[in-house]
């Protein structure tokens, strides 16, 4: 079998392919910024009801909505790309998992471009550089691929070690493409080193790297995986068939070469009066300001199609009589080009208003169904992140309970 080592048996296979960088690339070439022409941000703000009562209102939602649309990223020039592939060929990948994760690199190496580096990794009980980061020609293809069908899983596990090798790749480059991504391929069936996985996971995320997990085999630990996903924003996705892995390596390495918005930063402030109680935004950075006037999200990086919500929790004031147009709360969001100087643009505000009025008698007050659903998505999973550790320990009659309310309280949503 392929031995997982530090020490590869050829060196020539961990040479970096020296790229050379086109001076008229769009990450060093002036940009024209037009209002049509330009790759940008779009933020919408939905409050949660049309109308409410003039009287003092807790507990009342608005959600923001922040997103890069394909076709805008899609004006920049495509970005070459490097990608390091960390596979897992431990023991517990023998067999089907296996053979469906080659399958799946073959996929990778026959959608890149020749101006695209690839660099496979694999770890059982340790990790080793199967190849460095190789140009993708016709000729590095096949040795790419040579190499993979070679690969045989035994040995014990440990994730970390693969994931310490694999940033040693990207971290050891003499150039750069432009993006560069982490490919973590594994049943993720290793809990050790929990702590260190996510800081390195951070560490990767904050170079201005993506990373992204895949899945292998029905008995995958999805929560550990997701865990590490969510420590350095990235997605975790599980492979089940053949039919995935276009969808999810091909919608992986796509949103990598269109146009990047980097440090994005949604910043909220509300009218005097009305207060932001909390920003509920999962696993994003976000912080509110004591005197709850303002707030601010944060976000490393967005691609080209990319969409991302959170809910912001707002006590209104009582107000005297009518407003036809309460504003509720306004944002807007910062951020910079991957392809430009690090000059930083804006977006264009967004605001949220709802109707004040006395007579609230005949006044529709089902929830918008799109902030309602963004509510319940929250909720369910605030119950499954609780279930979880009760049916750890046991308590499964008391788990069951749990996810039973919060399946209730889906169904008899307005947006269910």
């Amino acid at each position: 079998r392929m031995q997982n080592s530090s020490t590869p048996s050829d060196p020539i296979l961990l040479e970096e392919d020296i790229i050379v960088v086109d001076s008229t690339s769009s990450s060093t070439a002036p940009v024209v910024s037009t209002a049509a022409s330009t790759p940008s941000l779009h933020v919408s703000v939905t409050p949660e009801l049309s109308a409410v009562s003039t009287e003092e209102v807790h507990g009342f939602y608005s959600q923001v909505h922040t997103t890069f649309p394909q076709e805008l990223a899609n004006l920049s020039k495509q970005s070459n790309l490097d990608i390091v592939c960390i596979i897992d060929n431990s023991g517990s990948m023998d067999g089907s998992k296996i053979e469906h994760l080659k399958r799946a690199m073959d996929f990778v190496v026959g959608v890149m471009g020749e101006k695209d580096r690839l660099s496979v990794v694999t770890f059982n009980s340790s990790a080793t550089v199967v190849h460095g980061l190789k140009t993708m020609t016709a000729a590095n293809k096949e040795l790419s691929k040579r190499l993979l069908g070679s690969i045989r899983a035994n040995g014990g596990t440990d994730i970390y070690a693969g994931m310490q090798e694999g940033w040693g790749v990207l971290e050891r480059r003499r150039v750069r493409n432009t993006t560069s991504c982490v490919f973590l391929l594994t049943d993720g069936q290793d809990q050790d080193n929990a702590e260190a996985k996510k800081a390195l996971a951070r560490t990767i995320r904050s170079s201005g790297s993506s990373l992204f997990l895949f899945g292998f085999g029905s008995d995958h630990d999805s929560a550990h995986m997701q865990m590490i996903a969510n420590a350095a924003e990235g997605s975790f996705i599980y492979i089940d068939t053949d039919d995935t892995v276009v969808d999810a390596f091909g919608g992986a390495i796509g949103a990598q070469q269109g146009c990047i918005l980097r440090d994005v930063r949604i910043s909220l402030s509300v009218p005097p009066g009305v207060r932001i109680e909390s920003v509920q935004a999962g696993r994003y950075m976000s912080t509110v300001a004591a005197d709850g006037c303002s707030a601010t999200v944060q976000y490393t990086d967005l691609f080209g199609g990319e969409q991302r919500d959170f809910l912001v929790l707002t006590t209104l004031p009582a107000v005297p009589g009518l407003v036809d147009e309460f504003l509720v709360i306004e944002a807007v969001g910062t951020y910079r080009l991957e392809t430009s100087s690090s000059a930083v643009q804006q977006s264009r505000p967004a605001r949220g208003f709802t109707r004040r009025s006395k007579d609230m008698s005949g006044a529709a007050q089902e929830r918008n169904a799109q902030v309602d659903s963004h509510i319940m998505r929250f909720a369910a999973t605030e119950s499954m992140e609780r279930a979880l550790p009760m049916a750890d320990r046991g308590d499964i009659v008391g788990a069951r309970e749990l996810l039973t309310i919060a399946r209730d309280r889906l169904r008899n949503s307005s947006s269910f």
